[in-house]
């Protein structure tokens, strides 16, 4: 069972995963949910994603993410960092990218600057399929353990304390916990 700073966040998580409106909890600042028709032909779902702010996140800690990856994926994205234009981690998996095909890049964001790109040509994921992460959060970086074993290893450029996390694209989040 998930313990958050002294509460039990494992009953409020699960009645967030099995909604489908936008929810907020403003003790952890958790969002999640999901945008019914975006008016596309297929008449397609997109989520929103999964935010967390707040979650101060150490050396030493493992998160570890369960979801499924929609059947017509392109793309999804794990952030870490302090928010949305301050990431220190900013993993990236596509299913088609011009450049290398199927690819996972890894970058970072300060203040709405991009940094190098890092790429990893190591792709396991399926569409359709449930997959397991593991992220350590490390002094000098981010270990992903991949859902076949491999790890992609990414230097936490900034030395950040870890205070904010956001899970977009196409996955859905059905469980998260930090160890």
């Amino acid at each position: 069972m998930a313990q958050t700073k002294g509460h039990n966040s494992s009953n409020f998580l699960a009645a967030v995963i099995s909604r489908s409106s936008v929810l907020w909890n403003n003790q952890f600042g958790i969002r999640h949910g999901r945008l019914c028709s975006l008016g596309t032909r297929r008449g397609r779902v997109a989520w929103v994603g999964f935010e967390v702010k707040n979650i101060d996140l150490k050396h030493g800690d493992k998160l570890k993410i369960k979801g499924k990856i929609a059947g017509d994926a392109k793309r999804f994205q794990i952030d870490l960092g302090k928010g949305p234009n301050d990431l220190a981690m900013h993993f990236n998996p596509r299913f088609h990218d011009d450049r290398d095909g199927k690819v996972i890049v890894c970058n970072s964001n300060r203040g709405g600057s991009w940094g190098s790109e890092k790429r990893d040509s190591n792709f396991p994921f399926e569409k359709g399929h449930e997959i397991k992460l593991n992220v350590k959060i490390l002094q000098e970086g981010f270990e992903v353990e991949l859902p076949n074993g491999h790890t992609v290893k990414f230097s936490n450029r900034f030395d950040d304390k870890i205070t904010y996390m956001n899970v977009s694209g196409d996955f859905k989040v059905t469980s998260f916990k930090v160890e």
